[in-house]
C-alpha cells in the first residue's frame, strides 16, 4: 500500500523494489517483485522471501542521539543527575529541535538551566554516534539485499533497484543514503535508484496531502484508486 502509489505506470513493466519504511521505533525493509501489464489487466505484487527484516531503531533513535550530542557540547555526563535531568527536560521539544535541525541546518537547543546550545546540521551527522547508527542502516540493507535469490540479483545488475523511502523518518539524511549509489552483493554492483517521494495522482488531484504523505502513506496508498494484488512468492 505505502509504495504501489509510487512504483505503478501506465506501461507495462517488471522491476524489483524495496520498501523502507522508518516509523518512530522501527526500521522496516521488505524488497518485492513487481509485475504490470494494463493491457493483459495484470498487476501483481511478488515477496522475496527472506527479505521482510526490521532494525529496532528509528526515527526515536535521532531524537536520542541528538540529546547526547547537545549533553556532549556542554560537558555533561548523560549518566550523571545534571544529564538524567536535561534529557528529562528535552524530551517534549526534542522533536521540534531535530525537524529544525534538519530543515534549517542549524537549530539553538535550550536546556533546563536556560544554557542555550547551538547545533550544526553538518556536525552532528559526523558524530560518532550518528555515523554508527548509519552504517547499522547499511548493515541491514546489506542483509536484506543478500537475502534475494540469484536470478533476481542477475536481473537488478542489469537493470537497477527501485528504493521506496517511506515513513515519518524518511527524509532523515541516512535514511536518504540508502536509495543512492552503487552497493556490491554476492558480486553484482547494484544500482540504487529513489522513487519519488510523493506520487504523481498525489500530486496532481490531492496537492494539500503532498507534505503529509509519507507519514500516511500507508493509509492513503490503501485509498488508491488502484492496488496491485499479492502473487505467490518464489525463491528465484
Amino acid at each position: 500500500a505505502a509504495a504501489a502509489s509510487l512504483m505503478l505506470r501506465d506501461e507495462a513493466q517488471r522491476e524489483i523494489f524495496m520498501v523502507i519504511d522508518v516509523g518512530a521505533g522501527t526500521t522496516d525493509f521488505g524488497v518485492f517483485l513487481l509485475q504490470n501489464n494494463p493491457d493483459k489487466d495484470i498487476c501483481l505484487t511478488r515477496i522475496i522471501p527472506g527479505t521482510i527484516e526490521y532494525l529496532p531503531e528509528a526515527g526515536n533513535r535521532v531524537d536520542d542521539l541528538l540529546k547526547f550530542y547537545v549533553l556532549d557540547l556542554e560537558g555533561i555526563d548523560p549518566g550523571s543527575v545534571e544529564g538524567r535531568h536535561n534529557k528529562t527536560y528535552l524530551d517534549s521539544r526534542i522533536r521540534f529541535y531535530k525537524e529544525t535541525l534538519f530543515r534549517d541546518g542549524v537549530v539553538e537547543v535550550t536546556l533546563a538551566n536556560h544554557t542555550r546550545v547551538v547545533v550544526d546540521r553538518d556536525d552532528f551527522l559526523k558524530s560518532t554516534r550518528v555515523q554508527s547508527f548509519a552504517q547499522r542502516l547499511r548493515d541491514k540493507l546489506e542483509m536484506v539485499l543478500g537475502a534475494v535469490g540469484e536470478g533476481f540479483l542477475d536481473l537488478l545488475a542489469r537493470s537497477d533497484l527501485k528504493v521506496v523511502l517511506t515513513g515519518g523518518g524518511a527524509s532523515l539524511p541516512m535514511v536518504s543514503d540508502l536509495a543512492k549509489g552503487v552497493v556490491e552483493i554476492k558480486g553484482r554492483k547494484i544500482m540504487r535508484k529513489p522513487t519519488p517521494m510523493v506520487p504523481a495522482w498525489i500530486e496532481e488531484t490531492y496537492p494539500q496531502f503532498s507534505q503529509q504523505y509519507p507519514q500516511l502513506a500507508v493509509a492513503i496508498g490503501g485509498a488508491a484508486p488502484s492496488l496491485p494484488e499479492q502473487g505467490a512468492s518464489f525463491a528465484d
